[in-house]
């Protein structure tokens, strides 16, 4: 709580849950900041803001939480670890933090200290419309359309766009190009999951711990299909690991186990 992550106005570590706002519908959280949407459209962050992750116009740190600026009728929100983005009743979305993390038009790549890489408040993502679903993780975004289309915006280097590029991040989203229409969808640090409505599990980015699954080490910069022992309900992308369940009820886990976090009953 040494960044106010857990709501509760103090920076003292809690062993207790603690209330932080009523009347909540969504939510979401990513390192050291939070956030949430409440039945009335309104979305509120708390936690660290160095980067503007909190879109309240600042880059203060947060103890209790805060009315992410110029934001209504407020549907989802995902929380990235150094940016915020926000799904309104529209369908449209809208982010804030680190530009590099998502596109907001400008090609421009500005150094990391310049006030001109921070997006203070939230600006619309262009070239997205009709989304019905968004994630945000380690550095950059998906979004996910009512045809079952999935676009990625954010940084390249580790190929987690999807697009075969490895390079500076893009001013305009991209359509990942996984085969079939996704149903359900990731983010993870450097890596990426996307489900297709046959069961079939696509990965892509970083793969230096075994991440995405497939059998080698290194940059996937694009989709490639997992191979598992059965159609897949669901997925999810972790730091440096990730985690399948199985229509049949079982779990699958693979990439990084230095904290035990496959459950395997071992460190690797």
């Amino acid at each position: 709580n040494e960044q106010g992550q857990t709501g509760d106005s103090t920076t003292v570590y809690r062993t207790d849950p603690y209330n932080v706002l009523k009347n909540v519908v969504q939510f979401s959280a990513n390192h050291m900041t939070a956030m949430a949407v409440q039945g009335d459209g309104t979305a509120w962050a708390w936690g660290a803001n160095e980067s503007g992750q909190l879109g309240d116009g600042t880059k203060t740190s947060r103890l209790a939480p805060v009315r992410i600026a110029g934001l209504a009728n407020v549907v989802m929100v995902a929380a990235g670890t150094s940016h915020g983005v926000a799904l309104t009743a529209d369908g449209h979305v809208w982010a804030w933090g680190v530009r590099g993390y998502f596109a907001d038009g400008d090609p421009t790549w500005y150094p990391a200290d310049d006030p001109r890489n921070f997006a203070l408040t939230p600006v619309q993502v262009p070239g997205l419309s009709n989304i019905v679903s968004i994630a945000a993780g380690g550095e950059g975004s998906l979004a996910l359309d009512a045809t079952g289309n999935l676009w990625s915006h954010g940084s390249a280097w580790s190929g987690n766009l999807g697009n075969g590029r490895t390079d500076n991040p893009t001013d305009l989203p991209v359509q990942v190009s996984v085969p079939g229409k996704v149903t359900a969808f990731s983010v993870g640090w450097h890596h990426d999951l996307a489900l297709t409505d046959d069961g079939s599990v696509w990965a892509w980015g970083q793969n230096t711990s075994g991440q995405l699954g497939l059998p080698f080490s290194g940059i996937n910069p694009t989709p490639a299909k997992v191979s598992l022992p059965g159609p897949v309900l669901d997925v999810a992308a972790g730091l440096s690991h990730s985690a399948v369940l199985l229509a049949d009820g079982r779990v699958m886990t693979f990439g990084e186990d230095s904290n035990s976090q496959l459950g395997r009953g071992v460190f690797q």
